[in-house]
């Protein structure tokens, strides 16, 4: 399944890009990225209550801001610069 995946892979830069060839030799142009959301409000953890307690409360906050950071590399395995995005507004 993996061969058939690269076979395929092959055949569409074959068919899409025509100095594929001279793509194959400078790898530096080949790159990879991903990216994670890093949330900004976190869970309070572990909340210990007191003994018979019936209704156990845990305050958190309602914000969904985050931090989004992507970072990637070529097929050579250098990295390229991280791309750090913060919310805001447009104006």
């Amino acid at each position: 399944m993996v061969k058939q995946w690269f076979t395929g892979v092959d055949n569409y830069i074959k068919k899409e890009i025509s100095d594929y060839k001279d793509l194959l030799k400078n790898l530096w142009g080949i790159n990879n990225a991903d990216k994670t959301g890093i949330p900004l409000a976190v869970n309070a953890g572990r909340v210990l209550p007191p003994t018979g307690a019936r209704h156990l409360y845990q305050v958190v906050t309602s914000s969904k801001k985050q931090v989004t950071n992507k970072a990637g590399f070529n097929a050579f395995g250098e990295y390229l610069p991280n791309m750090i995005l913060f919310s805001g507004e447009i104006i």
